[in-house]
């Protein structure tokens, strides 16, 4: 499984897309059909579903201010006790920011968190 970014760049007379850029990288879902867009600047998106045919509006995902500092100081690889540091919390409310932070993702680990994160653009 891919991820695919399609971002339009040039569009005709009639809107379509006419040249386009496409960024590949790994996925941050564990299964495929997960075909969404968003508007930059939104708090919306759109999913598309396979079994109805249709977009449905969701709210987008939001994170507390802790929580997206825990996930931005561990993708510059700082340790749980270095973050703590940083952030003047203990290691036990850092662990608690990441899993809340895990909880709002629908994420297992850091590294899918971090990607989930990314791909929505939370940083």
């Amino acid at each position: 499984m891919v991820n695919h970014q399609l971002t339009p760049l040039l569009l005709t007379d009639e809107g379509t897309i006419w040249i386009a850029m496409c960024v590949v990288s790994l996925p941050s879902y564990k299964t495929a059909g997960h075909v969404r867009f968003r508007v930059n600047g939104s708090d919306n998106f759109w999913k598309y579903s396979f079994v109805r045919h249709e977009w449905k509006e969701y709210k987008e995902i939001s994170l507390k201010e802790e929580e997206l500092d825990a996930l931005r100081l561990s993708i510059e690889g700082h340790t749980m006790t270095e973050i703590s540091d940083m952030m003047c919390r203990s290691v036990d409310s850092v662990k608690f920011y990441k899993r809340g932070a895990f909880g709002k993702l629908g994420v297992a680990n850091i590294s899918e968190a971090l990607a989930r994160a990314i791909s929505n653009k939370m940083f």
